[in-house]
């Protein structure tokens, strides 16, 4: 009976300083722009179903942004951003501005 009050305890308080850590986590980089974000973080892991427009702008700013893209398949590509676009579809859109 002891040793399962000081299990609860013990699990008690690990659940207290992941959850004051998140917190903290969030409280640093609240930007959704911020690559440190923890949603963006969450995102690039599989963790967290984040928008793919909404990860563009901290994408930017990722130093491992290429991870993310460099060595996928394409099924990979879309299953993480939804669609693709041919490489002849941004040039033309950025041609006419």
């Amino acid at each position: 009976m002891k040793l399962a009050r000081q299990f609860i305890k013990f699990l008690a308080a690990g659940m207290t300083f992941v959850g004051l850590s998140i917190a903290v986590w969030h409280l640093m980089y609240p930007s959704r722009s911020d690559p440190k974000n923890p949603r963006y973080v969450l995102w690039k892991v599989g963790l967290y179903g984040m928008d793919p427009e909404l990860a563009i702008a901290p994408m930017v700013g990722d130093a491992q942004r290429d991870a993310l893209v460099v060595g996928k398949s394409k099924e990979e590509l879309r299953r993480k951003f939804g669609y693709l676009t041919a490489c002849s579809g941004p040039v033309l859109y950025l041609l006419s501005r």
